[in-house]
């Protein structure tokens, strides 16, 4: 799960530079990242997975919870939560690269603005706390998968779309 979330920190932030100094171009370079967060997602959701099924059981402390188990995935069948769970670590890592790739400029200074308003204004209010608690149960602990599903997939395309806008832009 923390491979996930650090992912993206090296790709914006390290091999952009390095790839791009060596002649990929930024789509390439983009391309290459979506298909490094599709396969990385799904081999993280196998393993944990995996992890669930065989070593969770032997556990009798439960001193480790399980994003599969928080979320209620497992509770449709074994091959439909490792999608969900691989869906939903795809978008984390899509979000998570768009943001990072904002960063230099005043759009991304003013997503982050926007994002902790919605946070911090959201979050006292109950109407607003509702819906945002709404948007992470469609993401998250949505108990339709299929609904789940796309909805993931649906968002990570946007975010995709809205990331190859920001990297038109992004200078060395």
């Amino acid at each position: 799960m923390v491979l996930a979330v650090l992912t993206p920190f090296f790709f914006v932030f390290y091999d952009f530079k390095k790839l791009i100094y060596l002649g990929a171009s930024k789509k390439d370079f983009y391309f290459g990242a979506l298909v490094s967060y599709g396969g990385l997602a799904l081999l993280i959701s196998l393993l944990n997975t995996g992890i669930h099924l065989l070593i969770d059981p032997l556990n009798h402390t439960q001193t480790v919870i399980n994003l599969m188990d928080v979320c209620g995935w497992m509770e449709n069948n074994v091959f439909f939560a490792f999608i969900q769970q691989a869906v939903f670590l795809l978008l984390s890592m899509v979000f998570l690269h768009v943001l990072l790739s904002m960063q230099p400029h005043w759009y991304g200074w003013l997503t982050d603005i926007i994002l902790v308003a919605i946070i911090c204004i959201f979050t006292p209010i109950a109407p607003l706390r509702g819906l945002l608690a709404g948007f992470f149960k469609v993401i998250m602990f949505n108990p339709n998968t299929l609904l789940h599903i796309v909805v993931c997939m649906g968002l990570s395309a946007a975010l995709s779309a809205a990331g190859l806008a920001v990297l038109k832009r992004k200078t060395l």
